[in-house]
């Protein structure tokens, strides 16, 4: 689960599976933006804030098979936008809080497909696996509508529509994750098999390691700031997919994907 609060937040890239609250956005205006929130109680929760008016930006996400609501709103919250994004197979897309025509096919998205008035799909994301024990865990098949359906604004690596959800139509695992730019930060091997490397040109304060339902495998809080580190992974650990969560010494906070195989 993710826990977003500010204006300038972005949780962006992500896969979210098997949780009660994909997403909790507790105030203001985070961005949520190509991500892929499968099968848990409530894909993006917005929690009814009397100091701060919660109004995500929701873009360009799957929102799938989530057994209650794919967006709820906890009072009066709404999302400042609900646009491009794909939900199918959750129990019901929202309550009272998303945008009056969120849902109804009236139009056609950039690539074809039939769509509400906010380009949002109402689609099969055509998975190749929902496992997340699989290297193919939420990537998309050739067939999927969810490719070329993102927000035309922003670009996947061949300069084409970015595509809805966390990956992008025939991406492997990044070694290098989206959120640190420049090689700021380096992260390998990935796929990993008994260890994994930090390297970071921002000394690091502190680093996380989550499976994929959110449970914490392993951390480390550092005494003084580290520019490199190896993380030897426990021996019980399983194949699949991990999440790492660091902190630099700025308190900037990044999150990356990693494939144990």
């Amino acid at each position: 689960m993710y826990w977003l609060i500010g204006n300038n937040t972005v949780i962006e890239k992500n896969i979210v599976y098997n949780s009660y609250y994909g997403i909790y956005s507790g105030q203001n205006s985070p961005n949520i933006i190509n991500n892929t929130i499968i099968s848990c109680d409530f894909g993006i929760y917005l929690n009814d804030n009397e100091i701060a008016n919660t109004s995500p930006k929701i873009n360009s996400n799957i929102i799938a098979y989530n057994s209650k609501y794919a967006i709820y709103s906890e009072g009066k919250p709404k999302p400042s936008q609900v646009i491009y994004n794909l939900f199918y197979g959750n129990n019901l897309i929202g309550n009272n809080n998303l945008p009056i025509g969120t849902g109804t096919i009236i139009t056609i998205n950039k690539n074809g497909t039939p769509s509400d008035t906010y380009f949002n799909l109402i689609s099969n994301p055509e998975l190749s696996s929902t496992s997340p024990f699989d290297k193919s865990f939420c990537e998309l098949l050739s067939s999927s509508k969810a490719i070329n359906a993102g927000d035309p604004g922003r670009k996947d690596s061949d300069e084409s529509i970015v595509d809805i959800g966390a990956r992008s139509y025939g991406q492997t695992l990044s070694v290098i994750d989206n959120n640190y730019k420049n090689n700021s930060l380096i992260v390998y091997p990935n796929p990993m098999r008994n260890y994994l490397n930090f390297e970071s040109k921002i000394g690091l304060k502190e680093i996380s390691v989550y499976n994929i339902i959110g449970l914490k495998i392993d951390s480390v809080n550092f005494e003084n700031e580290q520019f490199n580190y190896k993380w030897d992974l426990p021996s019980h650990l399983m194949s699949g997919l991990y999440v790492y969560i660091l902190k630099n010494i700025n308190n900037e906070i990044f999150t990356g994907k990693i494939l144990k195989q």
